[in-house]
């Protein structure tokens, strides 16, 4: 069963959010803009629990490119679940788009006008 692999949280101050999760939380922004897109600002982090368990990734983007807290599900395959997300009533907002060395990514809205993405892992 896919399960949430990923959040993007919109910031309009990408410094002044990184201290504000790094303060609260303890996580460390990695900037990757370059590496997906360079006109889209992008920020990663890992989370763990207190017993040092990987948990699920997060990231940040600035505002104008994502206007809310995203989820993203992991599945085996996007061209899979896109085909079922459009014969349910999604739509796709955004195209399998590569993450060079890491995967793949689309954005999607569910039938009540949602928005959540889908995750690929890269061979």
């Amino acid at each position: 069963m896919p399960t949430v692999y990923h959040f993007d949280i919109p910031v309009d101050n990408a410094d002044r959010a990184q201290q504000f999760y790094k303060e609260v939380f303890g996580w460390n922004m990695k900037k990757l803009s370059s590496q997906v897109n360079s006109k889209v600002e992008l920020w990663m982090c890992e989370t763990e629990d207190e017993n040092g368990r990987k948990g699920i990734t997060g990231g940040m983007m600035k505002r104008d490119s994502l206007p809310t807290v995203t989820n993203y599900i992991l599945v085996k395959s996007i061209d899979e679940h896109t085909s079922k997300i459009n014969n349910s009533g999604g739509k796709v907002t955004l195209h399998k788009t590569e993450i060079p060395n890491v995967g793949f990514f689309a954005m999607f809205l569910d039938s009540e006008n949602n928005l959540f993405g889908l995750f690929e892992k890269g061979k």
